[in-house]
């Protein structure tokens, strides 16, 4: 009996530890109804979560920690770039938003991999068939000071689908082009979800704008 009980244990933990393979863990951003979900999910694995500020996840994140940042409206993506940072040094960072009407879910960012959040700030611009009109709708929307009203709950699923999608690539090593280029975007209007390849670039440096070259 005991025998059985212990191979049992045995083989819950191997599952436990393949489905979130130690020491790894995570960082969680936001106080979103969201990411109460992905807090719950993710310790149902068997992750261990913290919750903690911007400033502190930046100083604290390395190479075993996934960061996950969670926003409903622009105020709880402050202090968010700071960990642009801790991906370069290898830090798993994923962010999860909502722009009035949209839900958007960025690529896994790790190491040289996956856009920043200018970047993909950038790609969405250049996709625009008006990109004036887009930035002036953008900005109208982040300097919006009520809240953005209910979320839609279809789109909150499909906002904790991918970011779980996401968080277990990370963790069991599996990331490929995929996690860290496809932008997910969900129209709650449509009911349309879609998903856009933006890629990462190396900033253009200083140095390499000669005499004559125009910026």
């Amino acid at each position: 009996m005991f025998r059985l009980a212990a191979e049992r244990a045995q083989d819950a933990l191997k599952i436990r530890r393949a489905r979130w393979p130690e020491p790894r863990h995570v960082i969680l951003l936001g106080d979103a109804a969201l990411a109460a979900d992905v807090q719950t999910a993710l310790a149902a694995w068997g992750a261990p979560v913290a919750r903690l500020g911007a400033a502190e996840a930046a100083e604290r994140a390395d190479a075993y920690t996934l960061v996950i940042g969670v926003a409903e409206a622009p105020a709880g993506r402050a202090g968010w770039d700071r960990l642009d940072d801790a991906a370069r040094r290898g830090a798993g960072w994923i962010r999860a938003y909502r722009e009035d009407g949209l839900y958007l879910v960025d690529p896994l960012a790790v190491g040289d991999r996956g856009p920043t959040a200018a970047q993909v700030l950038a790609r969405r611009r250049a996709a625009s068939n008006a990109p004036q009109a887009w930035q002036a709708w953008r900005n109208a929307t982040t300097a919006a000071a009520a809240p953005p009203g209910l979320a839609d709950p279809a789109a909150q699923a499909h906002q904790l689908s991918r970011i779980l999608a996401l968080s277990a690539a990370w963790a069991r090593g599996t990331a490929g082009v995929d996690e860290t280029s496809l932008l997910q975007r969900y129209d709650a209007a449509a009911a349309r979800l879609s998903h856009h390849r933006v890629l990462a670039f190396d900033p253009t440096p200083a140095t390499a704008l000669s005499a004559g070259a125009v910026e």
